[in-house]
C-alpha cells in the first residue's frame, strides 16, 4: 500500500468509527425504538408519508424531513449534536451529519461521505444571508464508493450566488426566504453540480436546501420541520 492510500485509511478509520458508533449505538438506543413513525431512504417512486402540521408539532424531537431524489420524504430526528455538529437519524439507520444546514457525514447510504475537511471558512458558516460571505470555497471529502475498499479524498471547490428571495411553504407555514446557489465543481471526478440552499434573511438560518453528496443517486432534498432549540 502506498503512502497517501495509507494515510487516507487511517483517516478513514477514524473517522469512519465514528460514523459505525453512530450506527451500531442506535440500535440499543432508546430513541430508535420510539421513532416507528419515521420512513426508509429509498430510492423508489413511492408516495409521501402523510406529514401534517399537526403531527410535526406534537414531535417531542427536533426533526427534518430528508428525500433522495424521487424517492419518498423519511423522518429523521436530532440523535445528539457533537462539536457544534448535529446527527440525524432515521429509523432505518441512516444517519446525516449537518452544520449550519452543510451536510458534512453520511452512513448507511450505499455510498459515503466519512467526513468533510474545509480549506478555508464555508460560507455557510458565516451566514448565507449576507452577500459578502459569499466566498469562494474549497473542501476536501473523505468519500467511500459502494464497491470502493478504501476512500479517496475529493478536492470541491465552489463558489455562491444570490438567487434572489423567494416564499418556501413547509407543511402549512411560509418562510420568507433567500436563495442562493453553489456552483461546485470536483475536477479529480470530472464532475460540475449545483447546491441549493433556502436561508432565512435575518439569521442565515438554512429551512431547505439540495445538495449532493454522491455522484451516483440524485440529491437528497432536506426540509426542517422542527429546529433544534
Amino acid at each position: 500500500m502506498i503512502k497517501s492510500q495509507l494515510q487516507i485509511s487511517r483517516r478513514w478509520f477514524i473517522r469512519g468509527s465514528l460514523a459505525s458508533i453512530l450506527l451500531s449505538s442506535c440500535g440499543e438506543n432508546r430513541l430508535t425504538r420510539t421513532i416507528i413513525d419515521a420512513y426508509k431512504l429509498t430510492f423508489q417512486d413511492r408516495p409521501s408519508p402523510p406529514f401534517t402540521r399537526e403531527y410535526i408539532t406534537k414531535l417531542p424531537y427536533a426533526s427534518i424531513s430528508a428525500k433522495i431524489g424521487k424517492g419518498p420524504k423519511s423522518l429523521l430526528v436530532l440523535w445528539r449534536v457533537e462539536n457544534n455538529e448535529q446527527y440525524w437519524l432515521a429509523a432505518d439507520g441512516v444517519v446525516l451529519g449537518i452544520k449550519k444546514g452543510r451536510i458534512l457525514k453520511t452512513a448507511g447510504l450505499p455510498e459515503t461521505i466519512i467526513d468533510t475537511i474545509p480549506i478555508n471558512t464555508d460560507p455557510i458558516y458565516l451566514g448565507l444571508h449576507k452577500e459578502e460571505n459569499h466566498l469562494l470555497f474549497e473542501r476536501n471529502i473523505d468519500f467511500k464508493g459502494k464497491n470502493s475498499t478504501y476512500p479517496e479524498t475529493i478536492k470541491i471547490l465552489s463558489n455562491f450566488s444570490y438567487e434572489g428571495s423567494q416564499i418556501v411553504k413547509i407543511y402549512d407555514i411560509d418562510f420568507d426566504t433567500i436563495l442562493v446557489r453553489e456552483r461546485c465543481t470536483a475536477k479529480k471526478l470530472n464532475w460540475k453540480f449545483e447546491n441549493l440552499f433556502w436561508v432565512d434573511p435575518n439569521t442565515g438560518m438554512v429551512w431547505k436546501s439540495i445538495q449532493h453528496v454522491a455522484r451516483g443517486f440524485a440529491p437528497v432534498i432536506i426540509e426542517v420541520l422542527k429546529p433544534a432549540a
